[in-house]
């Protein structure tokens, strides 16, 4: 191709036409089909190896009627595909070497005439884009005009989504990129580009820290909001113990610190347990751990206290920690209508996953699903939850006068619903 035309990408317009053809600057097209080489046509065709087992070349008619089209062989478009099979064949047998001059002279022009095109309609919509968008549409045309012989730029930070791009693009011309976590959007990130690398790395470094200033900004708002809330809550005198029930807000340093931030919360309510709300554990479909006499299933019951279905009015709470999520409920009745703040502590035990693999968390295996939650006033509270990934301290703010979540999912979190999973697991 002449080097003196435009490059052919982005392409910004329509295939260009001359019936039955078109050309998209690569070449002619017949129905959207392009032209296969003379090589492979006889390689598909007239396959060396002979056997019983080949199966016929099978493409589309169009497939049959571009390549007789597109090598100037005659043909009507209302033939079969056994007669336009043959066509071809008997062409190839014949000596066909390529398609006819005045073909080879069509397609030359309508390249050209397209490349032209495009590359005028190209240039009038990138003169339009701020420095962003033109970065995206046509990365290299970009970078050359502002790191080439006239640009002068050193160190540019473009805010796009297509970064892969500009960095294909920059590395092909000698420049350096990186990306950089930006500030504003918390899954934000910026490509730096420039001529030297320790400089790319500084400003990259510079956009970072402006990142982290963001985040203690983000962070401290979201404090202040929780703790309006809370105090929104608060208004209105001391309470009683039932008015704890909410939606609160949880902080939890240890569990931040070891694994990673989020945003916690519970779903405080009171709820009694009816016993078709309990889990019916029916261990007849599994060969091990399963037991029916009286002896084992009391023993069990003692591990395990909170199964015991009950008919007091318990404490609970559908909760999201991070790695962990489930649901929480008192071991005893709490004092509903105690006014004494702050008041006792409120023994529990959970059920529910771990977030990363998904797999049940139990309650009672060795007593270490459990904890306490200790209410300083209707809005705040301490508490310890106690796991197999450790105990995590945490404190809360009450945010909002109604749970979002009241949904007492117990039994969801059976013993017979995580030994159906572990047994699905290994099949």
């Amino acid at each position: 191709m002449d080097s003196s035309l435009p490059m052919l990408e982005p392409i910004v317009i329509k295939p260009i036409s001359s019936p039955p053809f078109e050309c998209s600057g690569v070449g002619l097209t017949y129905k959207g089909q392009c032209r296969e080489t003379i090589d492979n046509l006889n390689a598909w065709l007239f396959p060396k190896r002979k056997s019983t087992t080949a199966t016929p070349l099978k493409r589309s008619k169009d497939w049959w009627l571009a390549q007789l089209q597109l090598y100037g062989c005659k043909i009507k478009s209302a033939s079969t595909l056994a007669t336009l099979s043959d066509s071809l064949k008997t062409a190839l047998s014949n000596g066909l070497q390529g398609p006819p001059e005045h073909l080879v002279q069509l397609e030359l022009e309508l390249n050209r005439r397209f490349l032209l095109e495009n590359a005028k309609a190209r240039d009038k919509q990138y003169l339009r884009l701020d420095d962003n968008a033109k970065a995206e549409f046509d990365s290299h045309r970009f970078l050359r005009e502002k790191f080439g012989e006239t640009g002068k730029e050193e160190v540019l930070v473009l805010q796009i989504q297509q970064r892969q791009r500009v960095h294909e693009a920059a590395e092909e011309l000698g420049l350096h990129t990186i990306s950089a976590d930006a500030p504003g959007d918390a899954g934000a990130r910026w490509i730096v580009v420039g001529k030297n690398r320790a400089a790319v790395w500084d400003r990259k470094n510079e956009i970072e820290k402006k990142r982290k200033l963001w985040e203690d900004e983000e962070t401290n708002a979201k404090r202040k909001k929780t703790e309006a809330m809370r105090k929104e809550c608060e208004a209105g005198g001391k309470g009683k113990f039932v008015d704890v029930e909410g939606e609160w807000s949880i902080d939890c340093s240890k569990m931040d610190k070891e694994y990673r931030k989020a945003d916690r919360r519970m779903s405080i309510f009171f709820h009694r347990p009816l016993p078709e709300e309990e889990e019916e554990e029916d261990c007849s479909d599994y060969s091990s751990g399963c037991h029916s006499d009286d002896d084992q299933s009391n023993q069990k019951k003692k591990q395990n206290p909170s199964a015991v279905t009950t008919t007091s009015r318990l404490l609970c709470a559908n909760f999201r920690m991070g790695i962990l999520k489930g649901i929480l409920r008192s071991t005893t009745e709490p004092p509903l209508s105690s006014s004494k703040f702050p008041a006792e502590d409120v023994e529990f035990s959970w059920r529910g996953r771990e977030t990363g693999e998904g797999e049940i968390q139990l309650d009672y295996e060795g007593n270490v699903n459990t904890g306490v939650l200790t209410f300083l006033s209707k809005t705040q509270l301490r508490g310890v939850l106690r796991s197999s990934f450790g105990d995590f301290p945490f404190s809360g703010n009450k945010i909002g006068k109604v749970p979002l979540n009241k949904d007492y999912c117990w039994s969801k979190y059976s013993e017979s619903a995580h030994e159906r999973e572990r047994v699905a697991r290994w099949r």
